[in-house]
């Protein structure tokens, strides 16, 4: 094991850390600046309130859920979700996913937490052709991914806001 030498003590690098992370006091300060309140259900989520609507400074993401943020785009609200594909489908299968109803007018899509990166060393770059539109994302499979699930994160803005 490496020695590690600091001119701080492990108490007031413990503190520093309890400082820093979610919930603690530079977190508080933050959030005290934005107007912000941090969530009873999410510990560490902070949101604030913009004409009797919910913002989130930085929601907890739950798969499924549309998060209103604090980001603005070109003036309007930005939303996300973050959609669990469930199992993908063999080469060629195209997987339709729903990511809202009707009004958004830009998007952005990524995509992470693919369990095929998980089980291959050198994965194929060409996994995957994606479709995107105002309302679902399509996935087809260039190569077999009946094994894959990944989550899809979009972030757009709504005609209506």
């Amino acid at each position: 094991m490496a020695q590690y030498n600091s001119k701080y003590t492990g108490s007031q690098i413990d503190t520093a850390v309890a400082r820093a992370l979610p919930g603690g006091a530079i977190d508080k300060s933050i959030a005290e600046k934005m107007h912000a309140l941090e969530s009873t259900d999410y510990p560490g989520c902070y949101y604030r309130m913009e004409n009797g609507v919910q913002e989130w400074i930085n929601p907890p993401m739950i798969k499924g859920i549309e998060y209103r943020t604090a980001d603005r785009f070109y003036g309007k609200p930005v939303y996300q979700i973050v959609i669990d594909t469930g199992v993908l489908g063999a080469a060629g299968v195209t997987k339709t996913i729903s990511y809202a109803e009707t009004g958004v007018v830009g998007f952005v899509v990524d995509f992470g937490g693919f369990d095929y990166y998980h089980k291959q060393a050198m994965p194929n770059p060409d996994l995957f052709a994606v479709g995107v539109n105002r309302t679902l994302v399509q996935i087809t499979g260039v190569i077999d991914m009946s094994a894959a699930k990944c989550l899809v994160w979009v972030r757009y803005t709504k005609e209506a806001d």
